[in-house]
């Protein structure tokens, strides 16, 4: 049996931020060991170390600690392919780090507003910035080469830099235009701007940042302005306007669906452009203080995305996305999901949210679907979900509607705690069964269950289980009314039921982990400790139970092999749901977030909601469960 494992997280947002990517970030800051809270600037070494620009110092990153160089206010850095850095201060214009030592040599001194924007081509030379000209130093004739811009009543840096596949340097100026560098000439050429020789290019923008994409053409942020897409084989201008936010960094990368996108980063927080439908959006809630993106940075080694602001490191990696979010209209929880085994793809699933009703969901275009639950559907506390033989779906609950109007009555008790929904047309039909109104003394149908016998097994918490023939609408007796009774003795609960690859059925109780014995018709524990909540199976077969116990491990005959508690690292022992994928990780969900357990290395690994900064500001809480979905 496929394990799907899938951490749910319905997130009560505004449907105007679904153009958003659906990620998640960690945050770097100065309680992280961060040398100061307002990042420049960022690039990657050779050997993979990430290099920080700040407010205090120049700073190497590791992963776990940082190493600081100097006491400058940092405004560019680069590296070259020998591995040297470059970087630009408030003071000295340039200054190369030799990484092995991490000593510093001066190459261009102090001047009035230092050096900006240090930027390495690909012949070595480095470029940088100052309030007059642009720069390109070459370290082989230790020379520096300078190149007047227009003067304004800017008094800022004069340029950013970007370099194309055919090794061609542009050269983004501040408010005089954007220049290509002939390298044989020696020389800037004006493409449009201030000094552009065609007077219809006379162009006059704040052009901040730049990247070029995969297909050539060059994106450049313009404060006030918006975005600029500049073909550089074509000449051909198109803007993209954007008056709300400043926009000051570019990058190129994709969502989480691989689809093309820009990062943007804006005075005024982080967003992204998409240039197929040609709309910005940008996300919301990511710190608690508003912030500026000064740099946004792509590592070409672990695909991980850097973004420096003046509150600290924003860090997006697209192989640590354990939780992503959802975005459900609505206020209450989802409380079961399974995954539709009529779709091939595998893509779809089926969510039940308690109180409203059924979300069909595509988890690659994240599209969602409402079928809300017919009559009395805003009493039912929905509690499983499970698809039959011929691919029909059934939702079980608790029916916070009591038979006040008798239970004899067929016109609307066919819609009481027990739904059957049709995934083809769409709709609910009436139960082909009634029989299950006289099982509990309330409409609560806690769990539900179909074995591999097509057998329908329906259990009330505290009243027991019945098991019955949907077909011929009566009930399946496997055991003595007095097995049933010692089982639920001394106010014992069954919290939930499965079946495993042999076809044997284990209970989680508040009394201990029951086998049930077809043969000899009786329920045998095999486990006495207290409040399991759920069961499942690893693929070596083991059994694994969870509870207010903690974790426990069983092997196929019900004998105990080794158990987890606080002590080994269980942060919190209300453990409501376990999961175990197909490396045997058992995942754990608990009321103080998820756990993972690497059962080899005895080590528990804990996450909770404030690993999901996501991008959407929430306007209510986060509803968290982990749900098997079997196929």
């Amino acid at each position: 049996m496929k394990q799907f494992l899938i951490l749910l997280l319905l997130l009560m947002c505004d449907v105007g931020h679904a153009q958003l990517p659906n990620i998640t970030f960690e945050h770097i800051s100065d309680a992280d060991g961060l040398p100061s809270r307002t990042v420049e600037r960022a690039i990657e070494d050779k050997d993979g170390f990430m290099w920080f620009g700040t407010r205090k110092t120049l700073t190497r990153y590791d992963g776990y600690s940082f190493q600081n160089i100097g006491n400058k206010w940092v405004f560019g850095i680069a590296t070259n392919r020998k591995g040297d850095i470059y970087y630009s201060s408030a003071a000295d214009k340039l200054l190369r780090v030799d990484p092995r030592s991490m000593k510093e040599q001066v190459i261009v001194g102090f001047e009035e507003g230092g050096g900006y924007n240090t930027f390495t081509d690909s012949f070595g030379d480095v470029w940088f910035s100052d309030r007059k000209q642009v720069n390109r130093y070459s370290p082989s004739e230790k020379k520096v080469y300078a190149y007047p811009l227009k003067q304004t009543s800017f008094i800022y840096h004069k340029g950013s830099f970007v370099e194309d596949k055919q090794r061609n340097v542009w050269v983004l100026g501040m408010e005089v235009g954007l220049f290509q560098f002939d390298r044989k000439a020696n020389k800037l050429i004006c493409k449009m701007g201030l000094d552009c020789p065609v007077s219809g290019e006379k162009y006059q923008y704040q052009m901040h940042g730049g990247v070029i994409d995969k297909d050539q053409r060059l994106w450049i942020t313009m404060a006030f302005n918006g975005l600029m897409r500049y073909d550089i084989r074509t000449g051909k201008v198109k803007i993209y306007k954007h008056s709300k936010f400043r926009l000051l960094s570019v990058c190129e990368g994709t969502d989480e669906t691989g689809k093309k996108i820009l990062w943007i980063g804006a005075a005024e927080g982080l967003g992204i452009f998409r240039p197929d439908t040609e709309q910005f959006s940008f996300f919301e809630g990511l710190s608690p203080r508003p912030f500026e993106v000064h740099d946004i940075k792509l590592s070409s080694k672990s695909s991980i995305l850097w973004i420096c602001t003046s509150e600290g490191i924003l860090k997006y990696d697209p192989q640590n996305q354990f939780i992503k979010a959802s975005c459900i209209q609505g206020e209450q929880p989802a409380t079961a999901m399974l995954q539709d085994r009529s779709d091939p793809a595998g893509r779809t699933f089926w969510i039940a949210v308690a109180y409203q009703g059924l979300y069909k969901w595509n988890i690659k275009t994240n599209r969602h679907t409402f079928f809300p639950f017919p009559q009395y559907g805003n009493t039912c506390e929905a509690k499983w979900l499970i698809q039959d033989k011929h691919n029909k779906i059934w939702v079980g609950g608790n029916q916070w509607e009591t038979w006040k109007d008798g239970k004899s009555d067929p016109s609307d008790n066919r819609f009481e705690g027990i739904f059957q929904f049709d995934p083809v047309n769409g709709r609910y039909d009436a139960l082909p069964f009634d029989i299950h109104h006289t099982f509990f003394s309330v409409p609560f149908y806690s769990l539900g269950m179909i074995d591999r016998k097509r057998r329908f097994w329906i259990t009330n918490y505290y009243e027991g289980i019945h098991i019955l023939d949907t077909e011929r609408n009566s009930e399946v007796k496997l055991w003595p009314d007095g097995a049933q009774s010692t089982l639920l003795a001394g106010g014992n609960w069954i919290m939930h039921l499965f079946e495993d690859s042999r076809s044997r059925i284990w209970l989680a109780t508040y009394q201990g982990v029951f086998l049930f014995d077809e043969k000899a018709r009786s329920f045998r524990r095999v486990n006495d400790k207290y409040g399991y909540m759920q069961i499942t199976e690893g693929p070596d077969g083991n059994i694994w139970a969870v509870g207010w116990s903690g974790v426990v491990s069983l092997d196929s005959s019900g004998r105990t092999l080794k158990s987890w508690s606080g002590r080994d690292g269980l942060y919190d022992l209300e453990c409501r749901q376990v999961v175990v994928d197909s490396n045997n990780r058992v995942w754990i969900g608990t009321f103080d977030g998820l756990h993972v357990l690497d059962e080899k290395r005895n080590h528990f690994r804990r996450f909770t909601v404030n690993d999901v900064e996501n991008s959407v500001k929430l306007t209510t809480s986060i509803r968290f469960k982990l749900t098997t979905c079997s196929a």
